[in-house]
């Protein structure tokens, strides 16, 4: 909370990372608090910024700290689980992982985007149902229409669920693209991401 109000949270989120990497504990309540910081404090750059983090270490770093990387890598799946919308927003820095030499980070990446597909599909279908049912209820009660008798429907509402849209076969471009991971374990979370 002072962290946030005091534009400080960069200055913890470098600090969480380290910890993570030597408590393994820590990844759930780390993911719960970011969540909390995005959600009750309107701040969500922490989900960015412990991202930045993560993909700013080496490769010599991630090897080395087996543990730590394990831990880093429990955290990714979580955080998506938790705050989807803020994991799409910055999808760039779970796409640059996948470079990373380390199998479980590439294997947490691909379980993360597997959540984040699920969502965006979810959202995307959502978006389509309600505005359907708008377009419904517009037609029935008389509502406002166009020239030609048309529901008029929010062009916002169209614009987003065609962005989510592209954003969702991106995402599913990009996890069809791990079938060829060199690692087996890295293409079996593929197929569990695939199913789910």
């Amino acid at each position: 909370v002072v962290a946030s109000q005091h534009a400080r949270s960069a200055l913890i989120t470098t600090r969480l990372v380290p910890l993570m990497k030597k408590y393994d504990f820590l990844s759930s309540h780390v993911a719960e608090c970011v969540e909390r910081l995005a959600t009750e404090y309107q701040s969500p750059t922490a989900v960015r910024d412990i991202l930045a983090d993560i993909a700013s270490l080496t490769a010599a770093d991630l090897t080395y700290d087996t543990t730590g990387t394990r831990n880093l890598a429990g955290w990714l799946p979580e955080i998506a689980q938790r705050c989807p919308t803020l994991m799409l927003a910055n999808s760039s820095y779970l796409v640059s992982l996948l470079e990373c030499e380390v199998y479980s980070i590439r294997s947490a990446v691909v379980q993360a985007l597997g959540i984040l597909v699920m969502y965006a599909m979810h959202n995307e279908h959502n978006k389509q149902v309600q505005q359907a049912a708008v377009q419904a209820s517009s037609e029935a009660d008389g509502g406002e229409c166009n020239d030609e008798g048309e529901a008029i429907v929010d062009e916002t509402a169209q614009q987003e669920a065609a962005a989510m849209s592209v954003t969702t076969d991106a995402l599913l471009t990009i996890l069809r693209e791990r079938f060829r991971d060199v690692n087996a374990f890295t293409r079996a979370r593929t197929i569990g991401a695939w199913i789910s």
